[in-house]
Order: C-alpha cells, then structure tokens, then sequence
C-alpha cells in the first residue's frame, strides 16, 4: 500500500492543528515504541495527514498543562497502562469516564501487563483494554469500517 499523508510528531511546548486528518496523543510511551503504535493508525489514513502528541519523558506538572491543552483537539489518546505514571493516569482516566463527545476516545493498552492495580480498576469501570497491538488494529478496523 502506498501512502501519501503526512505525519508530523508534535511535543512539549509546540502544538499544531491538523488540516484534515487525525490527531492521536500518546501517553506513557518512549520514542521507540511511538513509530510502531504509529503504524496502526496510519494505514487508516493513507491520503491525510496525522498529528502524533506526545512527550519523550513522562508527563509531569511542569507539562501537565501542555498535555491537557492538547487533549482539547485531539480525537484519540492512546495510553499505556503498563507503563503511565500518576500525572498521566489522572489525565487519562478523567477522559475516560467522560461522556462529551467533544472528549477524544481512549485506548488503554497493557501489552505486559506489569500494572495489575490499574487494569482491575479500569476493568471494573468497565474500560477496554487491549494486551497487543493486533488487537487494537482489528477493532480500528471494524470502526472505521476498513477491510485490512
């Protein structure tokens, strides 16, 4: 499949808005790990470009704000529960109980599952975990209605 968008990385204290396609935030995430979560998304998106946000360290109070601001337009958050730090945990699960449509949607995911406390709250409000990337490609599949 050819690809012709446009992904731009977005970090602390830049933001940028996006033209026409998808905004995805990032937390709890190094760097190595964002380029392979970013190839779920953009086969979905071939023809638009993507805006990934997300900070090379872990979200903190001297970038908390930068992250919720972000979070105002963007249309996923993407965590990793496996690997999330309490600033972030706050942020993700606030949008995750949310009901507003104007919220992004959040996808927790525990590849390792070294985080047991999180994943049985999250579980018990009835959270969708994903526990590997495939897993989450074929449910962005369905959404979106695409044949993969």
């Amino acid at each position: 499949m050819n690809f012709d968008n446009s992904v731009y990385s977005i970090t602390p204290p830049s933001l940028y808005l996006n033209e026409n396609g998808p905004s995805i935030m990032l937390l709890g995430y190094e760097a190595e790990r964002i380029t392979e979560i970013s190839k779920v998304f953009d086969k979905f998106f071939p023809e638009n470009s993507i805006c990934y946000y997300y900070d090379t360290k872990p979200i903190t109070e001297k970038t908390a704000a930068w992250a919720l601001a972000t979070l105002k337009f963007v249309d996923w958050l993407v965590v990793n529960a496996d690997n999330i730090n309490i600033v972030e945990t706050y942020i993700a699960s606030i949008l995750s109980t949310s009901d507003s449509e104007k919220d992004p949607l959040v996808l927790w995911i525990a590849e390792e599952r070294t985080n047991s406390a999180l994943c049985k709250l999250l579980l018990r409000d009835k959270q969708k975990i994903y526990t590997h990337l495939e897993e989450l490609d074929a449910v962005l599949s369905a959404q979106l209605d695409i044949i993969t």
